[in-house]
């Protein structure tokens, strides 16, 4: 009898152990578009990597570029690229070997989209949607924080709501050249549905439109 309980307990102690790695490895996940940059990397797409993500992981984008829509959909994700923006002021083409620049054109939406509570989206560069703006926040949620991100050549540059249930902020980001043919087509930050307890904070912007008092 003893000889069999104790067989009990390390099987059960094995499995224990395997299955903590596993679920380590959903809470910090790394993203690279050739593997170049971080041959480490198991993804190659940042949705791939939001969809295999617990709430409340990192995934870590490493520079390329990315010809996709990103639909962040987890609570508290934090999404964060290789650069914060500089020169703002003095527009050059972004570079896929020191950023990680996410482009794609969506009619839907965002290039990227903030869709749960909590999320966290850093130092990218979200260009080219020649049908909406660059960055959307949910207006179903809060807690956005959208901090250090470059975001260009969009109909418009950030789509900003929220129900104000947690503080949400645009900050620090550099908003530029959202001038292509569309409605709201110029703004750099834009809100036309509810958006509370927000905060816009040291962001380079060409026109920031808020039809809605925050």
């Amino acid at each position: 009898m003893k000889k069999r309980l104790i067989v009990a307990l390390c099987v059960a102690a094995a499995a224990a152990l395997t299955a903590t790695p596993s679920r380590a490895a959903q809470t910090e996940l790394l993203v690279d578009d050739d593997g170049v940059q971080c041959p480490a990397a198991t993804f190659t797409s940042i949705q791939a990597a939001v969809d295999a993500a617990l709430p409340g992981a990192t995934i870590r984008v490493c520079p390329g570029t990315y010809n996709e829509v990103v639909t962040a959909n987890k609570a508290d994700l934090q999404l964060v690229g290789p650069s914060a923006p500089s020169g703002c002021t003095q527009p050059a083409a972004p570079n896929p070997a020191t950023q990680a620049i996410v482009q794609a054109s969506n009619a839907g939406g965002g290039v990227v989209n903030l869709l749960e509570n909590g999320i966290r989206f850093q130092q990218f560069t979200v260009q080219n949607n020649p049908d909406g703006p660059g960055v959307l926040t949910g207006a179903s949620f809060s807690g956005h924080k959208v901090t250090q991100n470059t975001v260009q050549n969009n109909v418009f540059g950030v789509s900003f709501d929220s129900d104000g249930t947690a503080l949400s902020a645009v900050q620090q980001n550099c908003i530029r050249q959202n001038n292509r043919d569309g409605a709201s087509s110029g703004a750099g930050i834009y809100s036309d549905q509810d958006l509370e307890n927000a905060d816009i904070v040291q962001t380079s912007s060409s026109t920031t439109s808020s039809p809605r008092s925050y």
